[in-house]
C-alpha cells in the first residue's frame, strides 16, 4: 500500500483500491489467509501502472545483500518485499519477541540505513533502520520459506490516477453484499462474508490447542479498517461526509485494532477466554461497519 502514498501520481490508486476482502484456503484452517482482492502488485503491472523484476534471495549472496539492495535504488526502483521478520525489526512491536512475518518496501537509503513506509505506533510512516536489520529480517524469512523474494517497483512516468468515487462505491456495495473477483481467487467468499469464517477460524483454534493463531490474519483484518478510515477522512476533505460517518470510523478502526492486540496476546498466553472476547469484538465490528458503509453510500450518492 504505502509505496503508492509516496508518489502523488499513484496516490489515489490507494483509496480506489484496498476496499474489498477474500480469503486463501478457506477449507484448511492451518493455511487459511485474508486479504484485498486485486491489489498484489502484479495486477498494477497488468493494469500499465507500473515496471517490476522480481528476484530470489537464495540465489543473492549474503555479504553483498545491502550493496544489491542500494544499487536497485540506484536505478529509480522501490523495492517490494514480500516477507520480512519482524523479529529482527526494532521499529516493530514484534522486535525479539515473536517471529511475525509481514511485507514492507523500501524507498530509499543512506551509508548506514534504509528509508522504509511501516506501521510503528499504529501509525503508517517514514522510518529509517539500520541496513543489518533488513538484511537479517529477510533472511530470516529464507529460514522459513526457501522460495522467499522480493521485486523492484517502478511506477510508470506521466500516469496520474484521480480519485474514483463511482469504483469506490461499486467496491463498497460488492463487499456489504459479499460479492467479488480476483485474479488469484480460488473462493466465492467476499467482503462481509469473511467475518463468519473468521469466527469458524477462531473456533477451530480455540478447539485445536496445538495450531498456533495466525497473526496476519488479524493484522489483515486491522488493516482493512484502518485504510477504510483514512478513505473516509481523504473523501471527507471534498465531499460532504457525516461527522457520525467519520466518527464511527474511528471507532471501528480502533476496535479493530484492539483485535489484532488480543490476538497477539493469546499468541503468547494461550489463554481461551481472549478468544471469546475476539468473538465479541468481531461481531460488534461487523454491525457497525455494515451500518457505516450502508450511511456511507447513501451519502456519496446524493453528491
Amino acid at each position: 500500500m504505502a509505496v503508492l502514498l509516496c508518489d502523488n501520481k499513484t496516490e489515489n490508486l490507494y483509496y480506489n483500491n484496498y476496499i474489498n476482502l477474500t480469503v486463501d484456503n478457506e477449507n484448511d484452517y492451518t493455511n487459511m489467509g485474508l486479504r484485498f482482492t486485486n491489489v498484489s502488485w502484479e495486477n498494477y503491472r497488468i493494469d500499465g501502472f507500473a515496471n517490476m523484476d522480481m528476484y530470489y534471495v537464495k540465489n543473492i549472496k549474503h555479504a553483498c545483500f545491502i550493496e544489491f539492495l542500494k544499487k536497485l535504488i540506484d536505478l529509480n526502483n522501490y523495492l517490494l518485499l514480500f516477507g520480512v521478520d519482524e523479529f529482527y525489526l526494532s521499529y516493530s512491536e514484534f522486535y525479539k519477541k515473536i517471529h511475525f512475518i509481514h511485507d514492507t518496501y523500501i524507498y530509499g537509503y543512506d551509508e548506514n540505513s534504509f528509508y522504509l513506509m511501516a506501521y510503528t505506533n499504529e501509525n503508517l510512516k517514514k522510518i529509517r533502520i539500520c541496513c543489518h536489520e533488513i538484511r537479517d529480517a529477510i533472511y530470516g524469512y529464507l529460514q522459513k520459506n526457501n522460495n522467499a523474494s522480493f521485486c523492484t517497483f517502478r511506477p510508470v512516468r506521466n500516469k496520474y490516477v484521480t480519485v474514483d468515487t463511482g469504483k469506490i462505491c461499486r467496491e463498497l456495495n460488492d463487499y456489504i453484499n459479499k460479492r467479488g473477483s480476483d485474479i488469484y481467487a480460488k473462493t466465492d467468499i467476499y467482503g462481509i462474508a469473511t467475518y463468519t469464517l473468521l469466527q469458524k477460524y477462531i473456533g477451530y483454534v480455540s478447539i485445536n490447542s496445538e495450531v498456533k493463531i495466525d497473526l496476519r490474519i488479524f493484522r489483515t483484518f486491522w488493516e482493512h479498517k484502518k485504510v477504510m478510515c483514512e478513505r473516509i477522512q481523504y473523501l471527507s476533505k471534498v465531499y460532504s461526509i457525516s461527522l457520525d460517518v467519520c466518527e464511527n470510523i474511528k471507532s471501528i478502526e480502533k476496535q479493530s485494532r484492539l483485535i489484532f492486540s488480543l490476538a497477539t496476546k493469546y499468541y503468547l498466553s494461550g489463554r481461551k477466554e481472549i478468544l471469546e472476547r475476539i468473538l465479541l469484538l468481531m461481531r460488534k465490528v461487523q454491525d457497525g461497519e455494515m451500518e457505516l458503509i450502508v450511511e456511507l453510500l447513501n451519502e456519496l450518492n446524493r453528491q
